[in-house]
């Protein structure tokens, strides 16, 4: 493959969606290289589609990014054997092929990782049994500072055992003993999950996500905001601040700036925000503003990848535990429009704006509808 328009062109096919992609690409490109992603490819995997999953790896390799694969040894005997060359500098090897180096798993391998990729080698290590594997994953993923730990399975994500649905995400901290309570999840699956809330509360020294998904669909994963797996994280950190002088305003307004794609209005800044709902790193905020009627949600906003990892849910559930009755407005064309209408009790359409609220008394509906439409905007058109 070639890194030119032909290749971001196959790219965007594989992914299904060129605007996702570009900005999961952008991002994944300004990490440290050794930070992009850890993937582990069992021996089913291996057997079966290792072909596909070596033609992602190509796409990746052009791309500039360079994931650690974590196999089994008798994994590694079997792509030896059946893709001759992948593990030796040949002359014959076209310039586009991945350049791949085997390294034993030991205390120091993260530098003979981070070397390999230096000299633009995706580094395959040998897993040492079964067993390890999350002990494993843990050790190396905290000495890199791993993003995202991929597990690759046939199967692809976890399923509601009875429909047979996609489990999306799963946010350890208000998810996983709701999981375990209603029976969703198979005895299988449930062992695999306590395994990865056991790495991630305790063995995993930094903010890392999970996906599991099959090698069928590994770059739709990893560059689109729905996926096509099961996302998995510890959960995000969520404060809740009064008063919007508590907060940083500079990077408030890139976040909102970011989120909207709009100028915002300085005066913005210094009105009266009553309660804002913020992710840590500002990633994502609610910022509400109380009158007689309930809370308004003045502001609903979440940087684009953050999206992808369920952070604006997150942020929305706080909110709705603090207020029992919100009320907001956005564009029609608004992209988060189809999420608004299934969050909402009710709605009114209009040509500016639809209205939305929830637990709003009857009688209010018409003079909040009136309110908002009179409202002036915040955003510098």
């Amino acid at each position: 493959m070639k890194k030119t328009t032909e290749l971001l062109k196959i790219f965007f096919e594989s992914t299904g969606n060129e605007a996702d992609s570009l900005i999961y690409l952008k991002s994944f490109q300004t990490l440290d290289p050794e930070k992009f992603a850890l993937i582990y490819i069992n021996t089913e995997v291996v057997l079966d589609s290792f072909s596909t999953f070596f033609y992602d790896l190509k796409i990746l390799y052009g791309l500039g990014l360079y994931p650690v694969i974590l196999v089994s040894s008798d994994s590694i005997s079997y792509i030896s054997l059946f893709f001759k060359g992948i593990f030796t500098d040949s002359k014959e090897k076209r310039t586009d092929e991945p350049e791949c180096e085997i390294l034993q798993f030991s205390s120091d391998v993260s530098i003979g990782i981070k070397s390999s990729i230096n000299q633009k080698k995706i580094p395959f290590v040998i897993l040492e049994s079964e067993e390890n594997l999350y002990q494993m994953v843990a050790d190396i993923s905290s000495k890199l500072h791993t993003t995202k730990f991929i597990f690759l399975n046939q199967s692809g994500p976890l399923r509601n055992k009875s429909n047979k649905e996609r489990i999306s995400i799963i946010n350890i901290r208000s998810d996983y003993q709701k999981l375990l309570e209603e029976n969703i999840l198979t005895i299988e699956d449930k062992i695999f999950l306590q395994n990865l809330k056991t790495m991630l509360e305790n063995q995993v020294s930094h903010t890392m996500n999970i996906a599991i998904t099959s090698p069928v669909t590994l770059l739709k994963e990893l560059f689109t905001v729905g996926g096509s797996g099961t996302f998995i994280k510890l959960g995000s950190e969520i404060q809740y601040i009064q008063g919007i002088e508590n907060v940083d305003k500079r990077k408030l307004a890139e976040l909102l700036e970011s989120a909207f794609r709009k100028k915002i209005n300085p005066e913005f800044l210094d009105s009266k925000i009553d309660s804002i709902f913020l992710e840590t790193n500002y990633r994502g905020a609610a910022l509400l503003k109380m009158n007689e009627y309930g809370a308004l949600l003045s502001k609903f906003a979440v940087d684009e990848i953050a999206r992808g990892e369920g952070i604006g849910r997150d942020i929305w559930n706080e909110m709705k535990k603090k207020h029992r009755t919100i009320f907001w407005r956005a564009k029609p064309e608004n992209q988060i429009h189809k999420w608004y209408t299934k969050e909402c009790q009710g709605m009114d359409k209009g040509k500016d704006w639809n209205i939305y609220w929830i637990n709003l008394e009857v009688e209010d509906i018409p003079k909040v509808c009136k309110f908002l439409r009179t409202q002036a905007q915040d955003f510098i058109s």
